[in-house]
Parts: structure tokens; C-alpha cells; sequence
């Protein structure tokens, strides 16, 4: 997928480390870094894209690498972190030092956000990667995403985006998470099915 998104205005697609270093991003490399930006995603305020995984979900993580390696400024590393008397494992790695138009974007107060205008970045593969990182499957065939790190109008801008796009509406709850009801949780999940690892199929059942 060596097209690049001529038709997505939120984020640039050309990017500039310096003067003499551009970056223009692939289609793929595009929607896969939105994904995880909505999702697990942090960028540094130097502009570096940190991508990390729980030590569960490795798989992912190295599919992630292998199709961003071209942007990739580190191998995968391992992290161990105590938090709260317990022990965490993940593993991660941070893109080149292209992103600091995003950062102003996506954390324009210093806290992520949900850009304006999100609907013309919600490809497929960029819900997919998403759903991937946040998504899980709840009960009586529905789906649901944990997106308690966004505020209620954060969520309400996806939600919009999603019906415009594809008219599929989920519903947010008081927990903050968005759930999508019978119907829409079919809708949603033969969008991204085909974009979606093996290893991470038992998401979507």
C-alpha cells in the first residue's frame, strides 16, 4: 500500500524532522499510527511516536513494527513497571522524530484529545488498530471499546464519525467506554475483520 492519503486533511501527511529531512507517509503507515494514537499511542514532545503493548499482546506489537519499520527509530525494548503493588510488562517502540505537527493536534493542552473533523481518518485498518488495542467483546455477540482516557465530547466526535462514515452508532456510557449494540457491533466488526491479526480474532467473539 504505497498510496499516500491525498484526501485526509487532520493530520499532515508530509512531515519535517529539519529542514532537509521529509517524511511522507504511506496509506498504511498512516492509518496504523492513527489507530494506535486513538488507542495506546503517546507522542513525545519531540515529535517521536511511543507504541507499546502489554507483554500479552507482543504479536501485535511486532506487526506493528514490521509495517511501520520504515519509520522506526529503535528496536523493540521490554519495560518493566510497578504500579499500585503490582508488576507490569510490555514492550515498545518509538518512531523517528517526524511527529510534532501531530503532537500539536492530538494533545493541544498537553492531554490527548480527539482531533475535529475525525471522520476522514477512520479507514478500516485505522479501526481495526484500534480495536485491537482498546476493543474487546462484551456479551449477547456486542463489542465495546475502553475509552475512558477521552472526554464525553471527544467521544461524541468519534461517534459522529462513525455514523457518517459507515452508520454505525455506538452508544456512550457512564463508564466512558463506547458500546455498540447488537446491529452495530455486526456493522463494526465486518468492517475491521479483515484487518484484524489471528491472534486477536477472539475479540470479535
Amino acid at each position: 500500500m504505497g498510496n499516500t492519503v491525498g484526501s485526509r486533511e487532520v493530520l499532515p501527511i508530509v512531515l519535517r524532522a529539519r529542514k532537509n529531512l521529509v517524511l511522507k507517509l504511506t496509506e498504511e503507515e498512516y492509518d496504523i499510527l492513527v489507530g494506535s494514537l486513538l488507542g495506546d499511542g503517546y507522542i513525545t514532545k519531540l515529535g517521536r511516536i511511543q507504541i507499546e503493548q502489554g507483554s500479552q499482546q507482543k504479536t501485535f506489537l511486532e506487526w506493528k513494527y514490521t509495517l511501520l519499520k520504515r519509520i522506526v527509530s529503535t528496536r523493540i525494548c521490554f519495560a518493566k513497571r510497578k504500579r499500585n503493588g503490582r508488576i507490569f510488562e510490555s514492550y515498545r517502540f518509538w518512531t523517528k522524530q517526524y511527529f510534532r505537527p501531530w503532537r500539536d493536534i492530538f494533545y493541544p493542552q498537553g492531554v490527548k484529545i480527539v482531533p475535529e473533523h475525525i471522520d476522514s481518518t477512520l479507514s478500516p485498518l485505522t479501526l481495526s488498530v484500534w480495536y485491537m488495542d482498546d476493543g474487546f467483546f462484551r456479551k449477547k455477540d456486542s463489542i465495546g471499546i475502553a475509552t475512558e482516557k477521552f472526554t464525553v465530547e471527544d467521544l461524541e466526535r468519534i461517534c459522529r464519525g462513525l455514523s457518517i462514515r459507515y452508520g454505525i452508532e455506538p452508544t456512550v456510557v457512564k463508564s466512558g467506554r463506547l458500546y455498540f449494540g447488537k446491529e452495530a457491533s455486526k456493522k463494526f466488526s465486518r468492517l475491521i475483520e479483515p484487518h484484524i491479526i489471528p491472534e486477536l480474532k477472539y475479540k470479535l467473539s
